[in-house]
């Protein structure tokens, strides 16, 4: 347990006045400097200026003598305290020094590294856009923080915007039953990786997307480019050839037009009030209302025709 001397300056004053007063024998010199744990307020928080005290030893302060009471400390009337004492030492004669009223502040404690860690780790997993996986390590100490209680919480809050950096700002809000105490910045190196997908051979585009052979693995997200295939899609193509250890981003994928270079089709003529179903094979990729061109079964001449349905082509003329 840590524990913060309060009012330095006045407390040396007060101490060299006790110095020229300590011959004074049976008097109790108390000043306004208190400090608390959790087990009562410390005699030598109090100031005690009297070498038979023993200062290791606490009063308790009944929650009723406590005024303006919130989760980081309280007052006490003067008066209350030396009732307080000479129930405990009445053979002690008392000499209070200060104000009427004397500020008591709870115990300083350290909020836990990992728990802090772990909340912040969970916080980035819930912004989908930096990450599938996170790892977080705070830079430097965590600021000390003084409670009369246990129970408190954390909300957190990113401070930057956008791609995730090498080092992150992040301001933690301590609450107490839904009341806020203060807020603090935490530095923080975070690293947040996202599930990828890559290829294990050449692929040339064209190729289907759910035939090609692939490997699963987190990669950083501040060492890509482009956004991450992070489900294999069906229905779709390589919109680009894709190398051996590749990353599969989305510029990659492509969805397969209607007719396809290099597939079978049927290539319906019209000519007057005559239609004719021939079979032939594209020569171009078209979707619905393109002009691609087509080529007949058997035949070296190449038409151009428009893309009314799958795999089917008009031409006229």
């Amino acid at each position: 347990m840590v524990r913060r001397r309060l009012l330095p300056i006045a407390f040396l004053a007060f101490s060299l006045l006790a110095e020229a007063s300590l011959s004074d024998a049976g008097v109790l010199k108390l000043y306004p400097i208190i400090g608390q744990d959790e087990k009562g307020i410390p005699l030598s928080g109090l100031g005690v200026s009297k070498p038979t005290i023993n200062g290791d030893r606490h009063i308790q302060v009944p929650d009723s003598l406590k005024v303006n009471a919130n989760v980081t400390g309280y007052w006490l009337h003067r008066r209350d305290i030396e009732k307080l004492l000479k129930n405990q030492y009445p053979e002690i004669q008392l000499q209070m020094l200060g104000p009427n009223q004397i500020k008591v502040e709870c115990k300083n404690f350290t909020i836990p590294e990992d728990y802090i860690a772990s909340r912040i780790v969970s916080f980035f997993k819930e912004l989908d856009s930096l990450g599938s996986m996170v790892t977080a390590e705070i830079i430097g100490e965590i600021p000390q923080q003084q409670l009369c209680t246990d129970n408190y919480n954390l909300t957190m809050q990113r401070m930057g915007k956008g791609r995730m950096r090498s080092r992150e700002s992040i301001s933690v809000t301590l609450l107490s039953d839904s009341d806020k105490i203060r807020s603090f910045p935490v530095w923080l190196k975070v690293k947040a990786y996202k599930k990828a997908w890559i290829a294990e051979k050449n692929y040339n585009s064209g190729s289907r997307v759910e035939l090609l052979s692939v490997r699963q693995e987190y990669i950083d997200s501040a060492k890509l480019n482009s956004e991450v295939v992070e489900e294999l899609p069906k229905g779709k193509r390589l919109a680009i050839a894709v190398a051996a250890n590749e990353i599969l981003t989305t510029s990659h994928i492509e969805d397969i037009p209607l007719v396809e270079q290099g597939e079978p089709i049927k290539i319906l003529s019209a000519v007057k009030n005559i239609r004719i179903v021939a079979i032939g094979r594209a020569k171009s990729d078209g979707d619905l209302g393109d002009t691609v061109f087509v080529q007949l079964k058997g035949q070296k001449n190449v038409l151009k025709g428009k893309v009314i349905a799958k795999q089917l082509v008009v031409i006229s003329g």
